[in-house]
């Protein structure tokens, strides 16, 4: 049962990378400039943290290393968080759906890293056990 819900999380973390990766080779210019919050070169360096973001956590979770998974989260948190409030602060109410779904997942995302974080905190503290206990448990 652990392992489906550990692939179900590497296919989506997976295909949030490519989905950066597609961003990266397929671009979308069209909004009001270059360097707008919601186009131009914000949206590659978006890109490139969700395609790091996802694949990062793709193959820690794949893999069953919490460190990947870790590590790979903010990269996706973050990019949710901050492309979800720029299109929430743009004014336009047709791009309001599309905010408040972004926002959603972050924080389903940050409630995740939460639970990673907990499991890496319980496995320091194993490893700190073990080796008192001379490697003995």
């Amino acid at each position: 049962m652990i392992a489906h819900r550990r692939w179900i999380r590497a296919v989506g973390y997976a295909l949030l990378g490519c989905g950066g990766i597609a961003s990266l080779l397929f671009p979308s210019f069209n909004a009001s400039g270059p360097m707008s919050l919601t186009g131009g070169p914000v949206v590659f360096l978006w890109a490139v943290l969700l395609a790091i973001g996802g694949l990062t956590s793709a193959v820690g979770s794949a893999a069953d290393v919490w460190l990947g998974e870790y590590a790979g989260l903010w990269p996706i948190i973050m990019t949710f968080m901050i492309f979800g409030f720029a299109n929430a602060f743009s004014g336009n109410l047709i791009e309001l759906a599309l905010s408040l779904t972004l926002l959603g997942w972050s924080f389903l995302l940050l409630a995740r890293w939460r639970e990673v974080a907990m499991v890496r905190s319980e496995a320091l503290k194993f490893h700190r056990y073990q080796h008192r206990a001379g490697g003995q448990t």
